[in-house]
Order: structure tokens, then C-alpha cells, then sequence
């Protein structure tokens, strides 16, 4: 995504250049015209002069140079508005590509997520499928193939996701965190020591402020970690970029 942006804002920035060149070059053949017409001799008549002569409203030669120039002025606005309406065009372009590659990978990123998700479900339904009866009856079970997630607070990973197989793993391992506290805190203990980057140093600090340290339900950590790393309108901040452009 990084690269597209790139790319996008090099091509605006290209086409910017080419639109003050051309404003440039209008204003100085412009000028060119302006300076050629006032060199004719009052006493010499071209041609192009007398073929305006014959046109209503020209009586001398200052008005020959005039209508020369008010010519060449609407010739120079004809071509500044076409310059300036591809210019236009090309950045509508570039905006409506970049735009696309976004969407394109948010929802190569929630396919993911989704599959992920299937895998990680199908995965629980085998493994209950396969516990025995005198198992299930255990306090705590031992879950072979299945860890607790990290999670290192970046913007592109899911918390709804995160929180998901976090209780996926500690149901596992038939941890009832619900009803002991002791359970609770071992299990909350296992979260914390799973977090990793911008996640782990924002709990670091956290921690540091309360009293009495850390959390001491997976509730209050749950609703913590959303208040800090998940976006109100995930939509909104994707348009962000677009809208600087």
C-alpha cells in the first residue's frame, strides 16, 4: 500500500510540474506576440494586415495590432483550459487508483482474517470431538497444537480477532476464569505475557500509574485494550490518506 501512495503522489506531482511548464510557455509565446506586433512599421502592411483590414471595426494599424493580440490571447486561454482540464483528469486518475488499491487490500486483509477465523474454529470442533469423557472432567486440560495469541498493537491487526482466540485457547484448556478468581488471574497473566511491541509498552505504562498494577479481570483488560488500539471508523482513517492527495 505503502508503494501505491508512493507511486500516486510522484505521478500528481510529475503532472503539477507539467501544468506550470505549460502555463509558462503560454505566457511567453503571449509575450512573443505582443512584442512582434508592436515592432511592425507604421508604414509597412503585411500581408495578414490587410487581409484584417477588410474586417468591420479596423480602421489603422493600432487596431490590426490589437485584434492580433486579443487573437492570440483567446488561442493561449483555449490551450491553458485544455492543459489545465487534463490536468484535472490525470489527477482524478490517480486518485481513483489509489483509492482502488485500498479498498482492494482491506479486503484482501479481512478475507484473511475470515479464513483465519474458519481454521482456528474448525481446529476447536476436532479437538472436542476427539477429548474423551474422563478428559472433559478435568480441571485443566493439556492443548497440543494451540498457544496463546500475541497481540502487538498495530493497525492492521484485528482486536475483535485477537480477543477471540485468546478465550478460544484458555476454553482449551477448560480454564472456568468465569467463576475463580485465582483461574481468572493466572489466565490474565498468560494474556499480558503474550503482548508484544506498542501493546506490551502501552500495558507497561499502564500498570506503572495504577495502584494496585495491572487489571484484575480479562473484562476491564478486554475493554482497555479496545479503547487504545481499535479505531472508531476504520473507513474513515483508509479515506484519510486520500483526502491529503
Amino acid at each position: 500500500m505503502g508503494k501505491n501512495k508512493a507511486a500516486a503522489e510522484k505521478k500528481l506531482k510529475k503532472a503539477a510540474k507539467e501544468a506550470v511548464a505549460s502555463g509558462r510557455e503560454i505566457k511567453r509565446e503571449r509575450n512573443d506576440l505582443k512584442r512582434k506586433a508592436n515592432q511592425v512599421p507604421d508604414r509597412l502592411v503585411s500581408f495578414k494586415t490587410i487581409h484584417y483590414l477588410d474586417e468591420p471595426g479596423v480602421e489603422n494599424l493600432d487596431a490590426i495590432r490589437k485584434s492580433l493580440i486579443e487573437k492570440a490571447t483567446q488561442r493561449a486561454h483555449k490551450r491553458f483550459k485544455r492543459d489545465l482540464q487534463k490536468l484535472i483528469n490525470q489527477l482524478l486518475e490517480a486518485q481513483a487508483q489509489t483509492h482502488t488499491q485500498v479498498m482492494r487490500d482491506q479486503q484482501a486483509h479481512q478475507e484473511q482474517q475470515l479464513i483465519l477465523h474458519q481454521q482456528l474454529q474448525d481446529a476447536m470442533n476436532q479437538l472436542t470431538s476427539q477429548q474423551p469423557v474422563e478428559l472433559q472432567r478435568d480441571t485443566e486440560r493439556r492443548v497440543e497444537g494451540l498457544s496463546m495469541p500475541a497481540y502487538h498493537g498495530n493497525h492492521n491487526e484485528c482486536i475483535g480477532l485477537y480477543i477471540h482466540r485468546a478465550k478460544t485457547f484458555v476454553m482449551a484448556k477448560n480454564l472456568n476464569y468465569e467463576q475463580n478468581e485465582v483461574v481468572e488471574a493466572r489466565c490474565l497473566a498468560m494474556v499480558v505475557a503474550n503482548l508484544q511491541g506498542q501493546a506490551a509498552a502501552w500495558y507497561q505504562e499502564l500498570a506503572s500509574r495504577r495502584v494496585n498494577g495491572g487489571f484484575r479481570t480479562l473484562v476491564n483488560f478486554e475493554q482497555a485494550l479496545r479503547e487504545e488500539f481499535e479505531p472508531d471508523n476504520l473507513q474513515e482513517r483508509l479515506r484519510d490518506p486520500l483526502f491529503t492527495l
